[in-house]
C-alpha cells in the first residue's frame, strides 16, 4: 500500500470524525433552544386551618408536589397552628407584612378584618362560578365588592339533625300523637299535630322538645327533646340564635344602617324561644356551656332526640363506632317562621372559610393560579377520598349516592342560606352576643335585657369602630 493511500484514508478519517462532532454539537444546541423547557419552581405557603380537614389535604398536596409541581411550576408547603393561637398568629403574619406565606385562612367573620392585607381575586370568580362553586359560599368571602378568599374548609352549614326511627315512630303512633297534642295545647295554648321535620315551625320545634323530654313524657327514650349551643365567648352561640331571629325578618343592624336592631321583635321572639325551653326544661341544664362538641355527645348518646347542629356532624353520627344510634339519624334545614299563608320563611346559616392571597406575597400570580389548580375536580376528588368535603356542585352531585347529605346540604344551601354582615367588627359583636345569649340559657338574665345588653355592646362595638361619625 502507497504512502499516498494512507494518508487519504487518514484524511478520510479525520473528516468523518470533525463531521460526527460538529454533528453531536448541533444536536446538543437544538435541544438546548428547542426542547421544552421545565419551569422554574416556585414554592407557595398556606396557612390552613388545623384540623380533619388539613389532614385530608395533606396527602393530596404531597402527591400533587411529587406529580404535577414539575409541570406548574409551583410547589405547595401547608402550615398549621393550634387552634387555640391560630388566629393571633395569623394575625402577627399579617401586621408584620410578612412575605412567609402567600396564602392564609379566613372566614365569613374575619375576612373583612383581614382585607386590607390581601389581594381581591375578582378575576377568578367567574371561573370559580364555573367551577361549581356556591353563590353563598362566594358571597360570604366578599368585602365591599370585591372577592378575597376561595371556599376550602367544607359547606359549613347548619342542618336540623333528628333521629328518624324516633320522629317516624311518633308519626304513626295514634296515642303517641294523642299525647302530642295534649301537651302542646296544655303548654304552648295550641293543639298541634306531629309533623315531619321538613314541614316544622318553630311552634312544632318546641312541640316535638317537649315531646321528647321524659319530664313532660315518662315515655321519652331520651331524656330530654333538644340543645343549642350556649357557650360564653363562642361565636358558633349567636349563629344557632340567628336561624330563629333571621326567619323573622331580624337582622343585626336597622336597614341600610349600621345601628343595631337586637331589640326588634323578631329578636325577642326569637330570644322567648331559648327561654321557653329552658324554663320547660326541654334542654339539658348546662346547655349554656355547650357547643359543637357537646350538641354532638347529646345526639350520639341519646340524651337529646334532635338539634341543630352542623352539617358535618353527619359522617360521626351515622358512625357505629361513635354512637349506637348510627344509621338512625337523617337531617334537614332548619325549622322556619310561619308566613300569613302557611308557607315557611326558613333560613339556615352558612358559615365560609377560604383561602386568600396575601398582600405581601412574593408570588401572588403564582398563588392565585394554584387556587384554580386546588379547586380543580381532580384535586377536589382527591380531597373527598382522603376523607374531605368538596366544594364545587359536580364533585358533590356525582357523590351524592355515596354520601346523600351533601345532596341535602346543597338544597339546604341554596335554597335557605345566609351569611353574616361581612364587618372587620364580627368576631366582636359574636363574642359580646354569646355572653347575653348564655345567661339567658343559664337563667341568669331575662330575654328583654339580654336583648338591650347586646343593643348597647354592639352601639358601643360601632361607635367606638368610627361608624357614626358625623
Amino acid at each position: 500500500m502507497s504512502q499516498k493511500k494512507v494518508s487519504t484514508k487518514k484524511w478520510i478519517a479525520i473528516i468523518a470524525a470533525i463531521l460526527i462532532v460538529i454533528a453531536i454539537a448541533g444536536y446538543y444546541v437544538y435541544t438546548i433552544f428547542t426542547a421544552p423547557k421545565q419551569p422554574q419552581i416556585v414554592t407557595i405557603r398556606i396557612i390552613y386551618w388545623p384540623g380533619p380537614e388539613s389532614e385530608s389535604w395533606a396527602p393530596v398536596l404531597d402527591s400533587y408536589n411529587k406529580e404535577k409541581a414539575p409541570k406548574t411550576g409551583i410547589k405547595v408547603e401547608m402550615v398549621t397552628f393550634s387552634r387555640e393561637e391560630f388566629w393571633v398568629k395569623e394575625d402577627t403574619v399579617l401586621a408584620a407584612k410578612s412575605p412567609e406565606f402567600d396564602i392564609i385562612t379566613a372566614g365569613i367573620y374575619n375576612v373583612a378584618h383581614y382585607a386590607p392585607h390581601l389581594i381581591p381575586i375578582d378575576d377568578l370568580k367567574d371561573e370559580l362560578l364555573k367551577l361549581g362553586y356556591l353563590k353563598v359560599h362566594l358571597d360570604g368571602l366578599t368585602v365591599n365588592g370585591h372577592l378575597y378568599c376561595v371556599p376550602t374548609l367544607g359547606l359549613n352549614n347548619h342542618a336540623l339533625f333528628y333521629r328518624k326511627d324516633l320522629i317516624d315512630d311518633l308519626l304513626h303512633d295514634p296515642a303517641k300523637i294523642d299525647l302530642f297534642k295534649k301537651l302542646s295545647k296544655q303548654y304552648l295554648g295550641k293543639e298541634l299535630t306531629p309533623k315531619p321535620p321538613e314541614e316544622w315551625d318553630w311552634d312544632d320545634y318546641i312541640a316535638t322538645a317537649i315531646f321528647f323530654t321524659q319530664k313532660y313524657n315518662p315515655g321519652s327514650p331520651t331524656k330530654y327533646g333538644t340543645a343549642v349551643y350556649g357557650k360564653r365567648g363562642m361565636m358558633d352561640t349567636p349563629w344557632h340564635l340567628m336561624d330563629i331571629a333571621w326567619s323573622f325578618g331580624g337582622r343585626w343592624f336597622k336597614p341600610g344602617t349600621y345601628e343595631p336592631d337586637f331589640t326588634s321583635e323578631a329578636w325577642k321572639k326569637a330570644m322567648n324561644i331559648y327561654n321557653t325551653l329552658r324554663k320547660l326544661g326541654a334542654f339539658p341544664p348546662d346547655v349554656y356551656d355547650w357547643d359543637y362538641m357537646g350538641v354532638d355527645n347529646g345526639l350520639k348518646s341519646g340524651l337529646i332526640a334532635f338539634a341543630i347542629h352542623f352539617s358535618i356532624a353527619w359522617a360521626g353520627l351515622n358512625d357505629p363506632k361513635q354512637t349506637p344510634y348510627a344509621g338512625k339519624f337523617w337531617m334537614t334545614h332548619t325549622p322556619g317562621a310561619r308566613n300569613p299563608d302557611g308557607s315557611l320563611n326558613i333560613t339556615t346559616y352558612v358559615n365560609p372559610v377560604g383561602l386568600c392571597v396575601s398582600k405581601y406575597s412574593r408570588h401572588p400570580d403564582e398563588a392565585k393560579k394554584f387556587l384554580l389548580i386546588m379547586s380543580s375536580e381532580e384535586m377536589q376528588e382527591a380531597y373527598v377520598e382522603h376523607g374531605g368535603v368538596a366544594l364545587v356542585k359536580p364533585v358533590l352531585e356525582k357523590l351524592a349516592q355515596q354520601r346523600p347529605d351533601w345532596a341535602i346540604d346543597l338544597e339546604i344551601i341554596d335554597k335557605h342560606g345566609y351569611t353574616l354582615p361581612a364587618i372587620p367588627e364580627a368576631i366582636d359583636i359574636l363574642v359580646a352576643m354569646s355572653e347575653d345569649i348564655s345567661a339567658v340559657l343559664a337563667g341568669t338574665e331575662d330575654p328583654g335585657t339580654a336583648l338591650q345588653n347586646i343593643n348597647n355592646k354592639v352601639h358601643y362595638i360601632m361607635e367606638t369602630a368610627g361608624y357614626y361619625k358625623k
